[in-house]
């Protein structure tokens, strides 16, 4: 779906946002993803297995954390343009905490390609 498509449905809901303001939040969300882009883009396993600077976390907990968050955003966004109500995580908080302890264990995802 085509950002303006998504602004329009939004408004159907209710939502307002300025023609004026579109532009630079979009602007702002490519740009934050740029800059993750480059920070991780590079990351190996056993870069991904380091500690974090989140206590008890390493960076493959945060990776994964940062996607499963976005997929739960896309998901209940969805929803709510078909005026239902979703789960923000597959399996609730448990599934959130599964799915996140289970990315940072060494060992391989099926389906990824192999890294460094």
């Amino acid at each position: 779906m085509e950002f303006i498509d998504l602004v329009d449905r939004w408004q159907t809901l209710g939502v307002e946002l300025a023609e004026d303001d579109r532009a630079p939040l979009m602007a702002a969300g490519v740009a934050a993803h740029r800059r993750l882009w480059v920070a991780v883009r590079d990351l190996t396993r056993t870069d991904c297995r380091a500690p974090s600077l989140l206590r008890g976390w390493n960076r493959g907990h945060v990776l994964t954390h940062l996607a499963r968050n976005a997929g739960s955003q896309r998901r209940m966004l969805t929803a709510a343009m078909r005026s239902e109500n979703a789960e923000q995580y597959q399996g609730g908080n448990t599934g959130r905490a599964g799915q996140i302890e289970q990315a940072g264990r060494p060992a391989p995802v099926p389906g990824l390609r192999p890294w460094g």
